[in-house]
């Protein structure tokens, strides 16, 4: 009838909503970190659009993942004083989900923490690393060189020129 209103979730009546809201007079894009059960899952923009997003772990303890609690993360972009909502969807995307690679420095060799975490297509891998050995990690723009022994980093080189940034 006449007094009905329609409405339209983009991902059907599985789609959880997400609303986000910025107070400020600025437009802003943050990250957004929500819950999820499952590692299949994606988000679509106020628009319907999908949205990149990357599923990670949630640890029990230092070195083990829960195997049933993940989080998704996704950048929001919402204008001034506005409010936007977007639509956390299950069942992945392969081009816009992204599933994190773990690293977990083991201090008595490898092993004890390699598997994986999730459900296919989107299973996070977890590896084992011996203390001690720096991990390097890179970009499109930068690589990041991170001591094994201590945690912290060691160098950052901008890719292009293969020149050093000053830390």
């Amino acid at each position: 009838g006449p007094d009905e209103v329609l409405t339209f979730a983009p991902g059907g009546p599985e789609a959880h909503p997400i609303v986000v809201h910025n107070s400020l007079g600025w437009a802003r894009t943050q990250a957004v970190t929500l819950a999820a059960a499952t590692t299949n899952v994606h988000v679509l923009g106020p628009d319907g659009a999908p949205v990149h997003c990357q599923v990670n772990p949630r640890w029990r303890t230092v070195q083990q993942a829960h195997p049933g609690e993940f989080e998704v993360v996704f950048m929001a972009r919402v204008g001034p004083l506005a409010t936007e909502t977007f639509f956390l969807v299950p069942g992945a995307s392969a081009e816009y989900t992204h599933p994190a690679t773990v690293t977990v420095l083991t201090p008595g060799g490898t092993g004890a923490v390699d598997g994986t975490v999730g459900q296919a297509p989107t299973q996070i891998a977890i590896q084992g690393r011996p203390m001690g050995r720096d991990i390097v990690m890179e970009g499109s723009h930068y690589s990041v060189s991170i001591s094994g022994s201590t945690g912290r980093i060691v160098s950052v080189t901008e890719l292009t020129t293969r020149q050093p940034v000053r830390l």
